[in-house]
């Protein structure tokens, strides 16, 4: 690996590859024109800012930045930057408040950054009584994307970690055996799995990637995003409910033509639902489909490869690893 921390890669990508574009987003599946682009200088100039704010608020590698965000383009910096100022700790809103807060508690959160919803916050602050500084996502007074206009993003105010054992990230497990238990990331082991999907994968800077995942799981948030912003590729973020949104799957096909969409992932259920839907042709630029989480049925995968022209890498991963153990 060209570096071994995750503030280095994101500089080092920005360098080589500053005015590519990072991010995509697009507000509706039925936009053809994205809502918002982010070249990599854009991306590296916002996550410095968050990093500075998160910093500011006392952050560092014994706290932890909780995050009940979408995965949007300030949700990815919150992300990046909780990793880079201290540690971060993505949760998935839907779990009860009480789970949330047994979490943050664990995971000693003094930050919180949440898709808005005050009501919550202020729940989540009264069962946690270390959380310190509290920001909503969206664009408001007093919030995260009006904090960070306060703060440089020429850079970090503060010297950055870059032993590869430096935990930066817990993620919580998906609670199959109880309640959902905290797994320890260090950047080295990100970045490790980063690297491992670019060279199996074939990866390139050329790449645009459907990030449709949450970023609370490790696929959305390693195995795509991490993956994509090391590569020097671009994300396709969409809408804020990601695969969630009603329209992803009817519409899927004629965004990726749209797009320019060249690597397509997802968990099986989505990959599957597609399936029945393929056009022909097929979206020329399409070249790769990867899906994971859990098994993929064999009949539906032959179907797939059949009618697309493409074969199927399964990846298998566990949050404890960051997301990568195998690929296919």
């Amino acid at each position: 690996m060209n570096s071994t921390n995750i503030y280095d890669t994101l500089e080092r990508t920005a360098s080589i590859h500053r005015k590519r574009q990072a991010i995509r987003f697009i507000k509706s599946m039925d936009e053809e024109v994205p809502s918002l682009i982010w070249t990599y200088a854009d991306l590296l100039e916002k996550v410095c800012a968050a990093a500075n704010l998160f910093h500011s608020c006392g952050a560092d590698s014994k706290s932890s930045i909780a995050l009940l965000i979408p995965n949007t383009p300030n949700g990815q910096v919150a992300l990046l930057a909780a990793e880079i100022a201290g540690r971060a700790l993505p949760i998935n809103p839907l779990l009860s408040d009480e789970h949330i807060a047994n979490l943050m508690k664990k995971g000693n959160a003094k930050v919180l950054v949440m898709a808005g919803d005050p009501e919550r916050a202020a729940r989540l602050k009264l069962q946690v009584p270390a959380l310190e500084h509290m920001f909503m996502l969206d664009d408001q007074p007093e919030g995260f994307i009006q904090s960070l206009s306060k703060h440089s993003g020429q850079g970090l105010s503060f010297p950055h970690r870059k032993d590869p054992e430096t935990v930066v990230a817990t993620f919580h497990t998906g609670g199959t055996t109880g309640l959902p238990k905290l797994a320890q990331h260090t950047q080295g082991n990100q970045l490790a799995v980063a690297h491992a999907i670019i060279e199996r994968g074939d990866v390139t800077p050329d790449d645009v990637l459907v990030n449709a995942l949450p970023l609370f799981h490790v696929a959305g948030s390693m195995c795509f995003a991490l993956m994509s912003m090391t590569a020097g590729s671009c994300q396709m973020l969409c809408t804020e409910q990601g695969a969630r949104h009603p329209d992803f799957i009817a519409k899927q096909w004629t965004m990726i033509e749209a797009h320019g969409v060249t690597l397509l992932g997802g968990v099986p259920t989505t990959i599957g639902a597609l399936a029945p839907t393929i056009p022909e042709p097929l979206p020329p630029t399409l070249r790769k489909i990867w899906t994971g989480g859990s098994p993929f049925p064999v009949a539906i995968e032959e179907k797939l490869s059949e009618q697309s022209g493409i074969g199927i890498s399964i990846i298998y991963g566990m949050t404890e690893c960051a997301g990568l153990l195998a690929m296919r």
